[in-house]
């Protein structure tokens, strides 16, 4: 991680005390909606949530515990209150954006890291090599999960997919969130939610990790 406001070795420190650590990556999609995931959501050593996905209401099914909550730099809200924060800054600007992050989530400096930006931009790099319909960013989710495949030792997916219709289903919405993402396939589009999904099931294919579907309606 990028030591800009917290310079702690987070990973580093717990795998030395743990040995191997399991990290759960949580999404969310509405696939977690009758899923009884939530008690292995929260068996896990690590659990990162994706942007502003909350727990409250949704316990049986997404679990109750949050080590990190993953944001993009220029989010102005943080809905959960977990021990950490991981934000993902994908240039200099946006670093910079980053730094005020403690005084616009209301969070003390040691709780925010921010992952370096050399992770999203080797990522997206290696994914324009191989793909035939290359997005303009990545989502975040991509890169959380590329992100623990590297620090954790067990990688468990829990939330991603799309629905029955082909969209991008959220299990919440919020006035910061749609209920429904229609995917954008088409060259140039900002999100390509169809290749990450093609590319999450190579991954559980190849072991990489453990990918759970949930409930697909």
């Amino acid at each position: 991680m990028f030591k800009v406001i917290s310079s702690e070795d987070i990973f580093g420190r717990w795998r030395k005390e743990k040995g191997k650590i399991s990290c759960a990556v949580v999404g969310g999609s509405d696939n977690l909606i009758g899923s009884n995931y939530g008690s292995l959501i929260d068996s896990h050593d690590v659990i990162i949530r994706m942007n502003v996905a909350p727990t409250k209401g949704y316990e049986k099914d997404v679990g109750t515990k949050t080590t990190f909550q993953s944001l993009y730099a220029r989010i102005e809200k943080a809905y959960i209150r977990p021990n950490k924060v991981l934000i993902i800054p994908t240039s200099l600007k946006e670093i910079n954006y980053a730094r005020t992050a403690p005084s616009r989530l209301f969070l003390h400096q040691s709780e925010v890291y921010l992952i370096h930006p050399d992770l999203y931009r080797q990522t997206k790099e290696k994914w324009m090599q191989w793909s035939d319909e290359n997005p303009t960013r990545l989502t975040s989710g991509i890169t959380i999960l590329i992100f623990a495949v590297h620090v954790c030792n067990k990688v468990d997916l829990f939330g991603f997919g799309l629905n029955k219709a082909g969209e991008y289903e959220h299990y919440y919405s919020n006035e910061d969130t749609p209920k429904f993402w229609k995917p954008k396939e088409k060259p140039g589009a900002a999100h390509n939610m169809k290749s990450e999904a093609d590319t999450r099931q190579k991954m559980a294919d190849e072991g990489i990790i453990t990918l759970y579907p949930g409930v697909i309606r």
